[in-house]
């Protein structure tokens, strides 16, 4: 077993540098964003990095600083991968990979003085070394098991095997959304000031606030987000009492973890809805198996078309439009403006928030098109034009 295991995983090996030199693209340019570079004497660039700060961090910026180890973390996971060819890393590969991620951090963050409004600290360079250590420690424990997981969804499985991978990589999603920003806190004293001013709601329903279009919206949405996983856990062959109770233990426990989370709010109402969402998949389940897959195929078109024309009411609303907006330089504005620009001058949270919820919103759209048969060039087109629509509309709004 363990033969045929080293043997699945280094049938990865391949794709394991295309992965490790996208991500590393990735890091470098998320780390120079908004790319604003601005000329400074060599000399000078050493002088004040030999005296960049070790910042002192309160509960408000903990998340940038586990946000800098995190980022690490894949990095060196795919570096130990890349250097152990898909087998066992040992020691000498964490040591490796801990020394050159140390590295890449004081150049990294050497670069960004070059890079401003970007901060560079002390605390940054600990966080994105303690990453690469944390990283090459966790392929040296989990690495094969990991790459045999990834290489076993692509091939060809049981509906029910590939359902099961897809729900824990769901679930991990969720649950690594749930405890953003990333300012943790176990002070008993901290979840008492959350107390205080209502962010633990344990009356269901009973957290209001904005219109009522804008209070359907939250909560449809947390029903949808729930959907996948009962859905999932039907497909598991599990009876219906066991799918709604397991839906709503899973809600309970990324609740749970969010009482730890100093900025957001647990909600039971959230717990509540996921068990009206495990309800509400159970019979559309049903329904769709009855249609039949001949017939879905052909609804499956129009009903992308129609997924089209929601998600321009979603991203319009309120339809508040104004054509004069355009000769305030918003056009010039957004062809200067680079990729996630924006995003860097938001939160970890609100950033990591848009991103999910843009993707999370153009994916049915492209799950409809492939049962419909359409072809893939296409729907990345119809998905781009709809986009750009989208972006648009938004210029005038």
């Amino acid at each position: 077993m363990h033969a045929d295991s080293s043997s699945a995983s280094r049938s990865m090996a391949r794709w394991l540098w295309p992965a490790l030199l996208g991500y590393f693209a990735f890091v470098v340019f998320g780390s120079l964003v908004p790319l604003d570079f601005r000329a400074l004497p060599i000399d000078e660039a050493f002088s004040r990095f030999a005296r960049i700060p070790f910042l002192n961090l309160g509960i408000g910026s903990r998340a940038d600083w586990v946000a800098n180890l995190l980022l690490f973390i894949p990095l060196a996971f795919l570096a130990s991968a890349v250097i152990a060819r898909g087998g066992r890393a040992g020691f000498g590969v964490i040591a490796l990979v801990t020394v050159l991620g140390a590295g890449f951090s004081v150049g990294l963050e050497f670069t960004q003085l070059f890079f401003p409004p970007r901060t560079v600290s002390q605390n940054d360079i600990l966080a994105e070394t303690l990453g690469a250590l944390v990283g090459a420690l966790a392929y040296r424990l989990t690495g094969e098991r990991v790459l045999d997981w990834s290489r076993g969804f692509f091939e060809g499985e049981s509906r029910v095997g590939r359902a099961r991978r897809v729900l824990i990589g769901y679930l991990c999603v969720l649950l690594a959304f749930s405890v953003m920003p990333l300012d943790l806190s176990f002070d008993l004293g901290v979840l008492g000031e959350k107390w205080k001013r209502g962010a633990i709601v344990l009356i269901p329903f009973s957290h209001g606030g904005g219109s009522p279009i804008e209070a359907a919206y939250e909560l449809l949405t947390d029903i949808v987000i729930w959907m996948p996983v009962a859905w999932l856990l039907a497909l598991e062959g599990l009876s219906r009492r066991r799918v709604v109770g397991l839906t709503v233990l899973a809600a309970a426990l990324v609740e749970g973890a969010q009482l730890f989370v100093y900025t957001r709010t647990t909600d039971v109402t959230d717990v509540v809805l996921a068990g009206v969402a495990a309800l509400a998949t159970l019979p559309l389940m049903a329904r769709l198996d009855r249609l039949g897959l001949a017939r879905l195929e052909r609804l499956a078109g129009p009903a992308a078309i129609g997924w089209a024309v929601v998600l321009l009411g979603i991203f319009w609303w309120p339809f508040n439009f104004d054509l004069s907006l355009l000769g305030d330089g918003r056009v010039s504005a957004l062809a200067d403006r680079t990729l996630f620009e924006t995003y860097y001058f938001t939160s970890e949270y609100h950033a990591i928030n848009e991103l999910l919820r843009k993707v999370g919103f153009f994916l049915p759209l492209g799950g409809l098109w492939a049962l419909a048969g359409g072809r893939r060039a296409a729907g990345v087109v119809l998905g781009a034009m709809v986009a750009l629509l989208v972006e648009g509309g938004q210029l005038m709004l």
